[in-house]
């Protein structure tokens, strides 16, 4: 193969292009992390992202609420779910120990009897009135604030394989059965950076009764806005 011999002037004419073109790439990416870092406003995101995602139409979602008691975890509930729509959800998973599986359709809810294995078909009703199923039925009670006490930026943090913003703060909350027994809630948030909507969130709370027991509760959401075909399940009389 035959030797090819650079000049040394065009030697070093590409080498000055070189480096230069690596210092404007070093400066590009230093100035998109400063501005990405600096534009961002805790509290403006957090109230943008709890916007879009109360907003969502629809979406699937997972959420663990686990009791603490003098150091002994014990799980309140693990449900997965979607909805379709204000009025129709499916969700499954067990609660109290119980193990669950609940379709609302309209004004309909159908109960599948964990003794019997029959579906118990209750007409109009709306599991939704019952307070102390709100968080699990529908998760997106978690962010009903009626103020933010407190908001900070925590950087960003790989969740579900992507990059998302993670924001902690302090608000005073518009969920009865959380501000009945308990108190001092935190939440970390994780916000996804393209569509601004909460895809995970982690809420922990001391017992108002006693604060040797604690409240965490884990929330992830995801597919908002899909469309979900929730049909009612075969009742056999």
């Amino acid at each position: 193969m035959p030797k090819i011999n650079i000049p040394w002037k065009k030697y070093f004419r590409l080498r000055y292009v070189l480096i230069l073109v690596l210092i404007i790439i070093l400066a590009y990416m230093a100035y998109v992390y400063i501005e990405e870092n600096t534009r961002i406003v805790p509290e403006e995101l957090l109230n943008t992202a709890i916007n879009n995602t109360l907003a969502a139409e629809s979406y699937q979602f997972h959420t663990r609420s686990t009791i603490t008691v003098e150091g002994e975890d014990k799980v309140f509930s693990d449900i997965s779910g979607e909805r379709a729509d204000a009025q129709t959800f499916h969700v499954v998973g067990s609660m109290l120990g119980t193990e669950i599986n609940v379709y609302q359709i309209k004004d309909t809810t159908y109960r599948l009897d964990a003794v019997t294995g029959k579906w118990i078909v209750t007409e109009d009703n709306s599991l939704l009135r019952e307070s102390l199923l709100m968080a699990e039925l529908n998760p997106l009670s978690n962010f009903y604030f009626k103020e933010l006490i407190s908001t900070d930026y925590l950087g960003k943090e790989k969740v579900f394989g992507k990059k998302m913003y993670k924001v902690e703060c302090i608000p005073k909350i518009n969920n009865k059965w959380l501000d009945d027994y308990f108190k001092d809630l935190k939440y970390i948030i994780w916000i996804d950076r393209k569509d601004k909507v909460i895809r995970k969130a982690t809420v922990t709370a001391l017992s108002k009764e006693k604060e040797s027991s604690s409240l965490t509760v884990e929330v992830e959401l995801k597919n908002f806005n899909k469309e979900f075909h929730i049909q009612p399940p075969v009742v056999q009389n």
